[in-house]
């Protein structure tokens, strides 16, 4: 089965400085890649979802990125949020078994 992305919502908020958090969710384990907000990378395999991570804002952020990838064959879909101080600013669906779903926020 052909995984496929299916965006639902991106938006721009200006706010400076508090908190960004990444959401997963799907069925039950996915791999997940995840920026700091610059150059930093993190990864996590086989994450147990709904997954959830926090992390600082930086002032010099250039983007905020996460991605996951269902890894359970026969999975059904995975999304991918990201909340700007609570609120969200991005968020994708990918459905079908091995589907990917990323989220991107951008600072202005």
């Amino acid at each position: 089965m052909a995984a496929v992305a299916v965006p639902l919502t991106a938006c721009s908020d200006t706010t400076g400085g508090g908190e960004i958090t990444y959401k997963v969710g799907g069925t039950t384990q996915a791999s997940i890649t995840y920026t700091d907000g610059g150059t930093q990378t993190s990864q996590e395999t086989e994450a147990q979802i709904p997954w959830e991570k926090t992390v600082s804002t930086k002032s010099d952020a250039i983007v905020y990125q996460v991605s996951a990838q269902n890894s359970i064959p026969g999975s059904d879909s995975v999304t991918c949020e990201i909340l700007l101080d609570g609120k969200s600013v991005s968020a994708n669906e990918g459905k079908g078994e091995f589907a990917i779903a990323s989220c991107q926020y951008t600072p202005d």
